[in-house]
């Protein structure tokens, strides 16, 4: 179902002379070094990852639906042999309906990647599974002169093409408001939650809630923007175990 929403959206804006359109592709090479390519307390190993990588970034906007495809290939290439060669791709597609505009959207998404079943296992490191996930909900937009505020609301399927006892169903909503301090600068307040339930009857207890509450600081200065986030991250383990953790950002867009 969720590739059927997408293959008919997306060329469904894609086609339309009246959309905006615009093709980015991409070409490039990465090198990494790392020096415990296998994460190990003990005799940790180096190796230098070589990755030639193309792509592209096609995006569609119009007066009711936005559309986007982040599709890339890359090969990743271990000189000291640490792991085989690997051909792995990764794509990001999304529609959003605008149903009232300003008001209330509908999104869709769907992430697809490759991924090593066990990355850090010496015994198996080249074994690949297919990653996706699928989420689609609603968006309400709440603005004033001074106020701002969105609520998302998202449904999600995560499957693995291997790992199928990791295959979950998911519920994410968030909340959060802004308050215009001035012409350049705002106060909000953030919160979300994440409630994940698997799918196989032996991981009844694997479940798990994700919340987050928070407050951000935004001020835009004459080179950029500054923004700083602090809050506190709850995660609730359905066997009965609950963690805390604060949460704390500082960050500076440059806009030169």
């Amino acid at each position: 179902m969720k590739w059927v929403l997408l293959l008919i959206g997306l060329p469904a804006v894609f086609l339309n002379t009246a959309v905006a359109k615009e093709f980015i592709p991409r070409l490039g090479l990465s090198v990494e070094q790392n020096d415990n390519i296998y994460k190990t307390r003990e005799n940790a190993e180096e190796d230098t990852i070589v990755t030639p990588y193309f792509g592209f970034i096609y995006e569609g906007q119009g007066p009711q639906l936005d559309a986007s495809v982040d599709f890339e290939v890359r090969n990743e290439r271990y000189t000291s042999s640490s792991f085989g060669n690997q051909n792995l791709f990764s794509v990001d597609a999304y529609i959003d309906w605008a149903i009232v505009p300003n008001r209330l959207i509908w999104a869709v998404e769907d992430v697809a990647s490759t991924q090593r079943i066990e990355a850090f296992d010496k015994a198996t490191p080249d074994r690949l599974q297919n990653f996706n996930v699928f989420t689609t909900g609603p968006d309400f937009i709440f603005s004033s002169g001074v106020y701002e505020s969105l609520l998302k609301l998202r449904l999600g399927d995560v499957s693995y093409s291997e790992k199928t006892d990791l295959d979950n169903q998911r519920f994410i909503g968030s909340v959060s408001a802004k308050r215009l301090i001035n012409d350049y600068s705002s106060f909000g307040m953030n919160s979300a939650i994440s409630i994940v339930d698997y799918e196989e009857a032996y991981r009844d207890d694997d479940g798990y809630k994700i919340g987050f509450v928070g407050a951000t600081y935004e001020r835009e200065l004459p080179y950029g923007t500054f923004e700083m986030s602090a809050g506190i991250n709850r995660v609730a383990h359905d066997s009965g175990v609950d963690e805390d953790a604060p949460m704390g950002e500082l960050a500076f867009e440059y806009d030169g």
